[in-house]
């Protein structure tokens, strides 16, 4: 073994001298083999750690690198399941489809990998302790049962060298077939950005719709707010001209009303008075109306004031008549008594002196309401004379309460003509207003409908956005899979080729090429440096592919395990598929870093 310093110098000098000890024990026909000034003994297996072992190790993999290979299981399992979330959080069914299929295939791959490398694992376990016995037979002369050994070396070659190649062939049937998923999913992608993008196309149509829309409706609440304005000047105008038209027709039919009589005017409720406080238009002679209704009014308070006189005197005189009446009554009763029965009673002298002064003050009653009587009558007389006057003072202004009806009445008309044309203008302004109306409740409604569109092609825009980018990953993980497939496929195939080279060269064709020499040139010859360094090789190379196959198996094994749990606990609803895939990915994409760093620092130890 080479000389070497460092931490672990005296180690290595122990471990040789425990070597040295042991082949001086040894029997004399092992012959020691220097390469590269370190020692071997044929009987000695290098160890997985040897330079030639290692060198070996990198003459089957060619440009592969075992970690990156073990690595490429892990990352096939990975992106696998983010290929499948991708699929599930973009609603792709097929191509979800694909992938689970594709993640079922890749398990039962790893499952024969696993088989076929613990097969290759103890082929190269027998084939070395085969190797070991091989040669003791060789240096022994013993070359009958040497070949027979080496024969079946051969075959275990040749054997391995079959399984590795059938496997070679599934990854790349198992890559093939991740291809045609990616296909699939590049189409759904396709599919997902027309959506996309015809949804965006669209919106900006919508969106230009609604701004034009925005602009007319609010075009017509200015309108609106115009035709407002007018219909409340033409309402204006509309009730000032009934307005004045009504009070016209009232004053007129009052006044004709007034001229037909004064009891007649006396009857009605509508005094001028209010009726000339309400007229405010101009169009009529205030001042004659005034005048008119003043006199009108002096001549019915004067006749109210007669007739509530008439009213005091009537209620009167008809008291006086009936205290007379009662007093006479009471004369005739005091009259009427006999003095008989006054003479009976006790003091009847003065009763009858009582009864005399009684009749006295019931005649002096009579006479003074006899005068009241008489006064009342002659006031009467002057009042109903009074009352007279104010009749002819109604007759005088009979005439000019019919010419004023007359006037009023004129003037009236002349309102309600032009309330009529009030009312039309109003009526025009109204159906201007209700088609206003109409075209905005119209526009209202399919700025709502275009509102709601919107928002649908809102909802169809971020599902196929986020079905372009879950899409994006998917294919980037399958990718990824179909790099990591390709070098499996190469690296089975350079396992193959390992063993096919193995069995080509295997030590039993030098073995029968010295047949013609006696025993002792065939045993000196298989002492020889040059056979011993071609038996060393073949040695290294199945020491190599022992160790290759070591920890392959205790890598696909946990591959297999991941995967299974990742189908088994696969994630089908998209929303909560949408929400893991990017911090999946970057999960993945940081453990890929990770595993890039530890390569290239083992590569620079």
């Amino acid at each position: 073994m080479p000389q070497n310093s460092g931490p672990a110098s005296a180690i290595r000098v122990f471990l040789n001298l425990q070597r040295k000890l042991r082949r001086s024990n040894m029997a004399a026909e092992y012959e020691i083999l220097i390469v590269e000034n370190r020692e071997y003994v044929l009987n000695e297996r290098p160890s997985a750690a040897d330079v030639l072992v290692l060198q070996k190790q990198k003459e089957i993999l060619g440009n592969l690198r075992l970690d990156t290979v073990i690595n490429n299981l892990d990352l096939c399992v990975d992106m696998y399941r983010l290929a499948y979330i991708g699929a599930t959080a973009a609603n792709a069914g097929v191509v979800k489809s694909k992938v689970i299929d594709l993640q079922s295939e890749f398990g039962k791959i790893c499952v024969l990998a696993n088989e076929t490398m613990l097969t290759l694992k103890d082929s190269c376990q027998q084939t070395l302790k085969l190797l070991d016995a091989a040669y003791a037979y060789l240096i022994q002369g013993s070359d009958g049962v040497a070949l027979a050994k080496l024969a079946r070396c051969a075959d275990q070659a040749k054997r391995m060298s079959a399984a590795a190649a059938k496997l070679s062939d599934q990854f790349l049937d198992l890559q093939g077939k991740s291809a045609e998923a990616k296909s699939e999913a590049a189409l759904a992608h396709a599919s997902e950005e027309e959506k996309r993008r015809h949804a965006q196309q669209e919106m900006l149509k919508l969106n230009a719709e609604l701004e034009g829309c925005e602009t007319s409706i609010g075009n017509l609440v200015e309108e609106l707010e115009r035709v407002n304005a007018d219909q409340a000047k033409a309402e204006k105008e509309l009730s000032a001209d009934k307005k004045r038209g009504f009070a016209l027709s009232i004053i007129s039919l009052v006044s004709g009303v007034a001229a037909a009589g004064l009891q007649t005017y006396a009857q009605t409720r509508n005094p001028l008075s209010v009726l000339v406080a309400q007229n405010q238009t101009g169009t009529m002679d205030n001042a004659e109306l005034k005048q008119i209704t003043e006199k009108w009014e002096a001549a019915k308070k004067e006749r109210d004031d007669v007739n509530k006189k008439l009213s005091d005197l009537t209620r009167k005189l008809d008291c006086a008549k009936e205290t007379i009446a009662l007093s006479q009554k009471e004369i005739d009763d005091l009259k009427a008594q006999p003095d008989s029965e006054a003479a009976q009673e006790e003091d009847g002298a003065a009763k009858k002196i009582s009864r005399d002064k009684s009749i006295a003050d019931k005649q002096a009653i009579i006479q003074a309401e006899t005068k009241n009587v008489a006064q009342f009558e002659a006031d009467m007389k002057d009042l109903k004379a009074q009352s007279a006057s104010a009749g002819e003072t109604y007759a005088a202004l009979g005439a000019s309460a019919r010419k004023l009806a007359e006037g009023t009445d004129n003037m009236a008309k002349q309102s309600f003509s032009a309330a009529d044309l009030s009312q039309s203008k109003l009526e025009k302004i109204i159906d201007i207003k209700r088609q206003v109306n109409q075209e905005r409740n119209d526009l209202e409604i399919k700025k709502g409908g275009m509102v709601g569109q919107l928002a649908a092609t809102e909802v169809v825009g971020a599902n196929a956005e986020i079905a372009v980018k879950a899409l994006q990953v998917a294919m980037f993980a399958i990718s990824q899979v179909i790099v990591a497939l390709n070098d499996a496929a190469m690296f089975w195939r350079q396992i193959s080729t390992a063993c096919e080279n193995l069995r080509q060269d295997s030590m039993d064709k030098q073995v029968i090429d010295l047949e013609s020499l006696s025993k002792d040139e065939r045993i000196a010859e298989y002492k020889s440096q040059v056979f011993m360094l071609s038996y060393l090789e073949h040695i290294c190379s199945w020491a190599a592919l022992h160790e290759i196959a070591h920890q392959y198996t205790i890598s696909v094994e946990q591959s297999r395990t991941l995967n299974n749990q990742h189908i088994s606990h696969s994630i089908d609803d998209p929303e909560q598929a949408a929400k893991i895939v990017s911090t999946l990915a970057k999960s993945i994409n940081d453990k890929i870093m990770l595993q890039a760093t530890r390569s290239v620092a083992v590569l620079e130890a």
